[in-house]
């Protein structure tokens, strides 16, 4: 029986060693290794595996780090920059919580940034001072052009770069993904505004068509109660109108049941103020995605188009709530219609 066996074409190779050291002796060494092998794989058959052919790359990254130092001392004042005032020197001034100031060093004397523990910076006059490790970013991309040459790029950054850089990366991907964010809310926001135009006017349209209802149907209890109040009227007469004013209390009672039904819904479909909030809510993500160029454009139109609406919002909000106290009246006018139809239908004889 044939093993299977792997067989590699290496096309390209490129190792990278870097031993890399800051501009001050005083900083620890960064190792930071490489490794990309760019190939064609190949699996011959194995019983019902077909074979296959694999082109692509292979990558390995090492880097190597210093831990964050303490300094057991206060660095001293740096030195007055020649030609410049004591006011414009490297150095500056920092305020401690227990009131008292001390001298500190440039931020570019080792690392990218000087932080005092909180525990440490209160009354002892040797605060320790932590110094920022350095960092490092490596990024990798291999473009393959079927018609022409591959591109191969590698990038690497330490220090006060690669912080920079990863900073500047992660401030954008939070733009992009709060652009989207506010993209979103300004289609909820218009969407929330179109249900509660389209709510409020079917619910005085059904409040209006019950009150027309039942005003027909207080018409007819009126005759139906006059016939049968009528001495002169025949007894087959009033047993017509004793029968058609009990059908016309069933008719009343179903209508106050629509009626109730529809105020309750009536305090749930003015969702201006949740169109409001999105609205809002997408101008601050627009307005703070402008600080990424690729998307200022996308993002400064989303913020006029939620800066429109809020104003839209405020435009309709009267008129919707005008239209939702008018079909509350014509609820509350079927709802008093109703007993009034009731209270005329003749009680039920005892046997």
């Amino acid at each position: 029986m044939m093993l299977p066996h792997l067989r590699l074409h290496r096309w390209l190779t490129v190792p990278i060693l870097l031993l890399l050291t800051a501009c001050c002796l005083k900083n620890p060494a960064v190792y930071f290794s490489t490794g990309t092998t760019v190939g064609l794989e190949a699996t011959p058959p194995v019983n019902e595996t077909p074979p296959t052919i694999t082109f692509g790359y292979k990558r390995a990254e090492l880097a190597l780090v210093p831990v964050t130092k303490l300094d057991k001392e206060l660095p001293k004042p740096a030195g007055t920059t020649p030609g410049l005032t004591s006011s414009q020197s490297g150095a500056g001034s920092t305020s401690l919580p227990n009131g008292k100031t001390e001298q500190t060093a440039a931020s570019s004397e080792r690392g990218c940034s000087e932080t005092i523990p909180p525990k440490q910076a209160q009354g002892d006059s040797k605060t320790n001072r932590a110094k920022d490790a350095f960092s490092v970013l490596a990024v990798f991309h291999l473009a393959v052009n079927w018609f022409g040459p591959a591109k191969i790029e590698q990038y690497f950054a330490t220090g006060c770069a690669a912080r920079h850089l990863i900073r500047g990366l992660t401030q954008e991907e939070e733009d992009k993904r709060g652009a989207e964010e506010a993209g979103n809310d300004v289609r909820d926001a218009t969407q929330l505004i179109k249900n509660t135009k389209e709510s409020v006017d079917k619910l005085l349209q059904q409040a209006q068509t019950l009150e027309t209802t039942i005003r027909k149907i207080k018409d007819d209890a009126e005759n139906a109660s006059s016939t049968l109040d009528d001495q002169t009227s025949n007894s087959e007469a009033q047993k017509e109108a004793e029968k058609k004013l009990k059908q016309l209390g069933k008719d009343a009672t179903e209508l106050q049941t629509a009626a109730m039904r529809l105020q309750l819904g009536a305090g749930t479909i003015n969702r201006l103020e949740e169109a409001k909030t999105k609205a809002q809510s997408a101008i601050e993500k627009a307005d703070k995605a402008t600080r990424t160029e690729e998307i200022r454009s996308k993002a400064q139109k989303t913020k006029e188009a939620a800066t429109q609406l809020v104003a839209k919002i405020k435009d309709k909000e009267l008129q919707v709530s005008t239209t939702i106290n008018d079909a509350r009246t014509a609820l509350e006018s079927v709802l008093k219609l109703g007993d009034a139809i009731k209270a005329k239908v003749p009680a039920q004889k005892a046997p």
